[in-house]
This record gives C-alpha cells, sequence and structure tokens, in this order.
C-alpha cells in the first residue's frame, strides 16, 4: 500500500494544482470549464474532489480511499477478500454524496472488490468456468440484451460485471484450446 501511496499520492496533488492554478488565473481572462471562483475552493480537490476544478481525477482520489480500506481490511480480516466483496456489493445499494466522494467510491469499489477475489480465487473460478461457461455466456447475452442503456442500476453492474468476467474467461479459454 505504501508503494501505491508513494506513486498516486504526489502525482495527484501535483497535477492537481497544477490544473486548479492555471484555471483559477486563466479563468480571469478568459472562459474556463469549472473554473474555481476563489482561491479557498483548492480545499474541494479533498472535501469534493468530483466537483472540484479536478473532478476529472476522481478515480485515482477514488483508488486512492479504495487502496486504503482495502489494505486495512486485508490486515484485520481472515479470507478479506470474501467480506470486502460481500461489503462492496452492500454498497452499491447505499446512496452516497458529493462530499469526500462517497458516491463515486461506492459505485467503484465493487469492480476492485471483484478483481481481488477472482485474483484470491482464480482456480475455483477456471474450474465453475469449464463446467458451465456457456451457462454464463449465454445469460450474459441475454442479460445485455434485456436491459437498456438508461436502466443502469447498482445491480444491473453487479451482474453484467460478474457474468463478464466469466464469459471473458470462457471465451479465453475457448481461444486457447484452439490454437
Amino acid at each position: 500500500i505504501r508503494s501505491r501511496f508513494s506513486r498516486l499520492i504526489p502525482s495527484y496533488f501535483l497535477f492537481a494544482f497544477f490544473i486548479f492554478f492555471s484555471k483559477y488565473i486563466v479563468s480571469h481572462f478568459i472562459q474556463i470549464d469549472n473554473a474555481p471562483d476563489s482561491i479557498f475552493a483548492i480545499f474541494d480537490i479533498i472535501l469534493r474532489p468530483v466537483n472540484s476544478a479536478v473532478g476529472f481525477l476522481w478515480y485515482i482520489y477514488a483508488l486512492l480511499v479504495i487502496s486504503f480500506f482495502s489494505a486495512l481490511f486485508r490486515a484485520a480480516v481472515p479470507k478479506a477478500s470474501l467480506f470486502f466483496t460481500a461489503g462492496a456489493i452492500c454498497l452499491l445499494f447505499v446512496r452516497g454524496g458529493e462530499f469526500l466522494a462517497t458516491q463515486r467510491i461506492f459505485e467503484s469499489v465493487i469492480y476492485f472488490a471483484l478483481g481481488w477475489l477472482v485474483a484470491d480465487r482464480f482456480d475455483l473460478l477456471l474450474l465453475y468456468v469449464k463446467k458451465f461457461g456457456v451457462a454464463f455466456f449465454s445469460l450474459l447475452a441475454l442479460f445485455l440484451m434485456e436491459i437498456s442503456v438508461t436502466d443502469v442500476t447498482p445491480l444491473n453492474k453487479l451482474i453484467t460485471s460478474l457474468l463478464a468476467i466469466t464469459s471473458t474467461l470462457w471465451l479465453g479459454s475457448m481461444l486457447h484450446n484452439f490454437s
């Protein structure tokens, strides 16, 4: 975790401050999208990162927060990936806000958790993919035909993620068998 923080934090703040001050200065001369209205808006980079002048960097902020809590979880809980994934599924149904980017973190943590779970239980997942790969792929195809682009709910995201991971593994194993 220390190495991830040492890579992400300096670059996040370097880019954030550079962009913030550039927008702040240039906005006095020309129209700038999402320009800070005062120098005190610099605090939004941490407190409300999605709505700050550097809102497009929210994913780095979310990755830092998720990495921090996953490291704490890994150190404190046996079989951490299972419980972390269960918690991430629950967070899909919790309404966050813009403060500390909680809504974006709650929406994004499931992908981090699923990746962690797959990494921890890859052999077991491959066993299930070999047995039920056609079913996973068929369900993904049916599910994608059924949901509309505007009907993106937390449950739809979860189902799509799970089916996409298993279907991709199955397709990869099928392509590997043909070569």
